[in-house]
């Protein structure tokens, strides 16, 4: 920019950048101007000049706002200008987005209205003769780097700084936004007075400018609200059933509208919550909703619940059980009602119909919500009806049953009769199947062809023999009788084994202790099985005269007891046996009752019981009930083991995997009842296939089995033998059950 030369008006004292001119006095001087380099650019505005009306001889402050907005550092010369004289400059250096305020004072000596202008930027402001009031005004805040929702207070001291007295108009801004007015008085020259806005505060993190503006004069500054992010807290804890103290899966867990489900395990965890008080709620369908309020710190906080079932809904059944074809009444036919619960157990209802075909469950009481249930309806003679997930409704509710009987099956059937106990093959045996007639051949095999499949009472007779009776159901198509029929001659064993079995230490009886007792010469043998009464004793009759005979005793918590041949006379042989204790714990388990349906369907699903008495904690048991058919000299008969883990899941301990199969540890003691629903189907020594179990009357034996363990160095569990100190088994026939 050329030189150029200006007069300052006479009128006016200029004090600033280090020049102060009087009245008179005049400045000619030249003005360089700097040139910007090409990457910096420049803009002015905010033009303030305060006050705008002042007293001859008092100062007037003029003010703008510089900005780089160019890429490059670069300097800027702004001129004050008052009347069209430059009273003024001043050069600024700013780097690329900074900004400065550049400030010019005047003194006005000649009462007038004076112009002003600033880099193209115009204003004026008034001197007069009389007093005028000015001011100046400080802006404070309470906090300049508040959190969010902090309480922020804000205040301006006003000072009247002219020669007058006058009243002021205030006015508080928030990011341009008028904020308050307060009313301020009259004010002195050199008066201070403090004015307060409306207190406030932000839900967000940010920068935000405050400013206060008295008449001409105003001041300004930002505040920094920030984010604080306090120390958070978790909840976690079990939830479980308060009857058995099995965890609750599934359970709704609600704080604060979070929500999370309970594992199998029934554990649960909520994390990142603020640290206060939250009502906490726990939902789960058929169970009493529970919902606290709760206090939680930062960091973990447990809170551990238990759950109770909601009141069972009461429910009734009835109807009419018909045939399908006739219309008729079925009497007698079985109609069972199960609901599974959440813990794998079972209430069931079970009545059958009467007279008319009709039948009714009143009062069955349910868990889930809604009922469901399965419902089963057999009677003989008719297929079983096998209904899933049918809905009932609180209440009473009716359903009736149309039985379908099967269609006629066609089957043949084939067995072979041998004489017991030389297994040789009978000829000539007359075979009877209600009134169908066979007789065996010389290889002691008979068969029938074409006829109908179902149950049938078989009879054999031979001269000689002793006659033969059983019922045996006949399946479409091919059926064998799984093992050879034994036939035994008439003949008279005039000897007899008696006596008592007595413990070694304490001198008392022996109750329940297994005996098998085998004889055997040229062409003739016997094995005899019985069990030792309340006063230890047993007996064996009808036994060979003569005939050497093998004794094994086994009793539970006893060393076995062997001995090979014993002589057997004609007539009484009386044999007092003691057993030696093998060591362990007297006090042994108990077996108490068993239930079973009384007649079972080969092949159909039934339920088993056993309840047993355990005296002590943390052994391995095993337990059963076993169902077993006559047995011949061609194999074992059809047997049926109920599975050893008839368990409630609260007694089940999965130690590690050896005792996950036959054995398992109780962790309580006392009665116990142990539960299954079992299959009645088995594995005939001769097929590959399982198979019903076949018709006839089974002997039902239970088995208690202790094992002694260790813990092995590698922290898992070592079983000794049989023999150890400490093993206790117990086997015996506790009833019978008919397979139809």
């Amino acid at each position: 920019m050329p030189e150029e030369e200006r007069r300052i008006s006479p009128a006016v004292a200029i004090v600033g950048a280090g020049l102060v001119l009087g009245v008179g006095a005049a400045l000619v001087y030249a003005l360089t101007v700097r040139a910007a380099p090409p990457g910096a650019e420049f803009e002015v505005s905010d033009l303030v000049i305060s006050p705008e009306v002042v007293s001859v001889g008092q100062s007037v402050i003029i003010s703008v706002l510089v900005i780089n907005i160019g890429t490059e550092t670069g300097s800027k010369t702004i001129i004050c200008e008052v009347d069209g004289a430059i009273m003024a400059e001043q050069i600024v250096t700013l780097a690329p987005g900074e900004s400065e305020v550049v400030t010019f004072e005047v003194t006005p000596e000649v009462a007038k209205t004076y112009s002003v202008s600033v880099d193209g930027l115009y204003g004026s402001f008034r001197a007069t003769e009389v007093g005028v009031a000015a001011y100046s005004v400080v802006l404070n805040v309470s906090n300049p780097t508040p959190a969010i929702d902090e309480i922020i207070a804000w205040y301006a001291d006003i000072t009247n700084i002219g020669n007058a007295p006058g009243a002021p108009t205030a006015n508080f801004y928030r990011d341009g936004v008028l904020i308050s007015s307060p009313t301020i008085p009259t004010l002195d020259p050199n008066e201070v007075w403090r004015t307060y806005a409306s207190s406030f505060s932000l839900g967000a993190p940010g920068i935000y400018t405050l400013r206060v503006e008295v008449d001409a004069a105003y001041d300004e500054l930002t505040i920094e609200v920030i984010e604080v992010v306090p120390e958070l807290a978790n909840i976690y804890g079990v939830i479980t059933f308060r009857k058995t103290g099995a965890p609750l899966e599934g359970v709704k867990a609600s704080v604060d509208g979070r929500i999370t489900y309970s594992n199998y395990n029934g554990a649960y965890r909520i994390e990142n919550l603020t640290p206060r008080t939250y009502t906490m709620t726990l939902e789960k369908e058929g169970y009493e909703p529970l919902s606290d309020v709760v206090t939680i710190v930062a960091g973990d906080n447990e809170i551990n619940a238990e759950m109770t079932l909601v009141p069972a809904l009461i429910a009734s059944l009835h109807g009419y059980v018909t045939d399908a074809e006739t219309g008729g009444a079925i009497v007698g036919a079985e109609i069972t009602v199960v609901e599974l619960t959440d813990f794998m157990e079972a209430n069931v209802y079970k009545t059958t119909s009467g007279p008319n075909g009709f039948y009714s469950l009143e009062n069955m009481a349910f868990e889930n919500r809604p009922i469901i249930v399965d419902i089963s309806v057999l009677a003989a003679g008719y297929t079983m009806i096998k209904l899933e997930d049918v809905p009932l409704a609180e209440g009473a509710n009716v359903k009736n049953f149309e039985m379908t009987v099967p269609p006629p099956k066609k089957a043949n059937f084939r067995g072979k009769v041998v004489d017991a106990p030389t297994d040789a093959p009978l000829e000539g045996v007359l075979v009877t199947m209600d009134r169908l007639t066979t007789y065996t051949g010389t290889d002691g095999w008979f068969e029938f062809t074409d006829v109908t499949a179902k149950r049938y009472t078989i009879e054999l007779s031979k001269e000689g023999y002793e006659p033969k009776s059983f019922e045996y159901t006949l399946r479409e198509g091919d059926n064998e009788y799984p093992a050879p029929i034994n036939m035994t001659r008439i003949e008279v064993y005039a000897a007899r084994l008696y006596g008592y079995i007595t413990d070694n230490e304490t001198g008392g009886p022996v109750f329940g202790a297994d005996i098998t007792v085998y004889q055997d010469y040229d062409t003739k043998t016997a094995d005899y099985h019985v069990y030792t009464d309340e006063q230890g004793y047993y007996e064996i009759t009808d036994m060979i005269p003569e005939v050497r005979a093998d004794m094994v005793i086994y009793a539970g918590g006893y060393k076995t007891y062997t001995r090979t041949g014993i002589p057997i006379h004609e007539g009484d042989n009386e044999r007092n046996i003691i057993l030696t204790w093998a060591g362990g714990p007297r006090d042994v388990p108990r077996f108490i009752d068993y239930s079973l349906p009384p007649q079972i369907v080969g092949g159909s699903m039934f339920p088993a019981n056993m309840r047993v008495w355990l005296p002590y904690q943390n052994y391995l048991f095993r337990f059963g009930l076993q169902l077993k058919g006559e047995a011949t000299a061609a194999g074992p008969g059809a047997r049926l083991t109920i599975p050893w883990n008839m368990l409630p899941a609260s007694l089940w301990d999965r130690c590690n995997e050896y005792t996950q199969g036959k054995y398992t540890r109780f962790d309580a003691e006392g009665e116990c009842l142990l539960e299954a629903i079992v299959e009645a189907i088995y594995r005939p020594w001769h097929a590959r296939e399982d198979e019903p179990l076949p018709p006839g009357i089974y002997e039902v034996s239970a088995d208690i089995h202790r094992q002694v363990v260790e813990v092995n160095p590698q922290g898992g569990l070592t079983l000794f033998g049989s023999e150890a100190p400490g093993d206790y088994r117990e086997r015996k026939v506790v009833g019978t059950v008919e397979i139809i």
